[in-house]
């Protein structure tokens, strides 16, 4: 069922501008990380090795440098428009997105801190929640966020990810005698 909430995640994503770039970036970034430190290990030393390792690492070094722009380019965008509460929310998504809840929640909790009134932390919060498995606490900051989320389009997503949670706490409930 926990392939379910990722897609609520992934549909999340697709719906914020940019992010799904951002994203990519972020990904290429680490495998070609990943790519040219394995390489590395199998190249000779002498002067083609050496050649070949420089030019693994400007590729290395490019890729990294364009997940960075990507995200500075995000949080530039978010200060001047004084959003950094959206940046937080949509920071939260890349790190559910890269499987690490724990960030999620520190960076939605941020968000929350700023425009705690706002539905956008309590849809992506109770979307960690759900990816945690603590129904009780995705019930309740779905809810929420379904309350204070102004756009139709959006307490539709909030819909969906409010029926998996009523179902997989059904499922996961204890059978009654």
């Amino acid at each position: 069922m926990r392939e379910h909430f990722y897609q609520l995640v992934l549909q999340e994503i697709r719906c914020q501008p940019g992010l799904q770039r951002e994203i990519e970036a972020i990904r290429l970034s680490a495998e070609s990380g990943s790519v040219a430190q394995r390489l590395l290990r199998l190249v000779p030393g002498g002067l083609v090795g050496d050649l070949f390792r420089e030019a693994l690492d400007a590729v290395w070094k490019q890729g990294r440098a364009e997940a960075r722009r990507t995200r500075t380019q995000v949080d530039l965008d978010a200060e001047k428009s004084g959003d950094a509460y959206a940046s937080m929310c949509r920071s939260a998504l890349v790190y559910l997105f890269f499987g690490d809840a724990e960030a999620a929640e520190y960076a939605v909790n941020l968000a929350k801190q700023q425009h705690d009134e706002w539905g956008f932390a309590h849809h992506v919060y109770g979307l960690v929640r759900c990816m945690q498995g603590q129904w009780p606490e995705a019930r309740f900051e779905l809810h929420l966020a379904r309350e204070r989320e102004p756009e139709e389009l959006v307490r539709q997503r909030i819909g969906q990810a409010l029926a998996l949670v009523e179902q997989e706490a059904y499922w996961s409930a204890p059978a009654k005698a």
